[in-house]
């Protein structure tokens, strides 16, 4: 609804609907919970068959999981301090696995600083943005995850939480940029409460 890309996904707890979407959108899919971290609870689906076991297996608790196409890529991370709606600083970086992947099946989990002011890293700030501003953002931080597709290309939008990064990219953060986002998410806490004005610290390019 806000042109932001997503992978094609749905709901899983209308079976008509679910039918339809797996007849129209060609797997792997992922069944994905709406609200966990580091890649927990994520199942790959290869077959329509395992897919049904999965939901019944889900009973009640189905209504909290979504179907999502698997999309293979590169997966970026954008970690920001967002301010009066406006994004005020933003630190992109590629996992080097994706962290799914890494998750499931095992490997290092790492993450490296996309080159600063090149054609990916602007297009990755502007997909955050307009992320951002879609969730209706106003203030504090976030950790929001994209895709460059290997078929098209393209980015696209994965998810997003209202919180710091995990798994050390706060430190990851801080140490390419000089900003704490646990700090900077305190003081605009603070800037809140006394009425004040936040403007972030000058960071290292």
């Amino acid at each position: 609804q806000t042109g932001t890309p997503v992978p094609p996904f749905t709901a899983v707890f209308h079976y008509p609907t679910v039918s339809e979407y797996l007849a129209r959108v060609p797997g792997p899919w992922l069944l994905k919970p709406r609200s966990e971290a580091s890649a927990m609870g994520i199942k790959m689906i290869h077959h329509p068959d395992e897919l049904w076991q999965a939901l019944a297996t889900l009973g009640d608790r189905q209504s909290y999981f979504l179907l999502e196409k698997f999309l293979p890529g590169d997966v970026f991370h954008v970690d920001s301090v967002v301010w009066e709606g406006e994004v005020r600083f933003a630190a992109v970086h590629r996992y080097g696995l994706p962290p799914m992947m890494v998750y499931h099946g095992g490997g290092v989990f790492a993450s490296s600083t996309v080159l600063r002011g090149s054609p990916l890293e602007e297009a990755l700030l502007a997909i955050n943005r307009q992320a951002i501003a879609a969730m209706g953002m106003t203030q504090g931080v976030t950790h929001a995850e994209f895709i460059r597709s290997e078929t098209d290309g393209a980015l696209y939008f994965l998810e997003i939480a209202a919180r710091v990064g995990g798994a050390g990219t706060d430190r990851l953060v801080e140490h390419a940029t000089g900003l704490n986002p646990w700090r900077e998410w305190a003081r605009i806490v603070v800037a809140d409460v006394r009425g004040e004005d936040y403007a972030p610290p000058q960071t290292r390019q």
